[in-house]
């Protein structure tokens, strides 16, 4: 019986970081929502964490839009991996968004 060669097609690494950067971003963003709402450091730190945790949201989405252009044009593998990322970052980016619009104070209240 003649072995046969299985061979894994190559996954896009951007679609890989696109993943990881995204689910960093989730846990920074909830890391940040947890102290907002616990109060249990200033509101500055806090939404410091938030804004970072809002680029690395970006950054995430368009490592995703970049990964999807790389599968399309090379036909490498990846494409779950892009999509989670891309809909992990843009529910940080919306939970970071509506966490740092409700912690912020109202423009009448300064």
């Amino acid at each position: 019986m003649a072995r046969r060669r299985i061979t894994e097609q190559q996954t896009s690494r951007l679609a890989i970081w696109s993943r990881r950067v995204a689910l960093f971003s989730l846990a920074a963003t909830l890391i940040a929502v947890i102290i907002v709402r616990s109060g249990a450091l200033d509101i500055v730190p806090a939404l410091s964490t938030l804004a970072g945790a809002m680029v690395l949201a970006v950054v995430a989405i368009l490592l995703a839009f970049g990964a999807g252009i790389v599968i399309w044009n090379e036909g490498v593998g990846g494409f779950r991996e892009a999509v989670t990322g891309l809909l992990i970052g843009l529910r940080a980016h919306c939970l970071s968004a509506l966490s740092r619009r409700e912690s912020l104070p109202a423009a009448g209240d300064l």
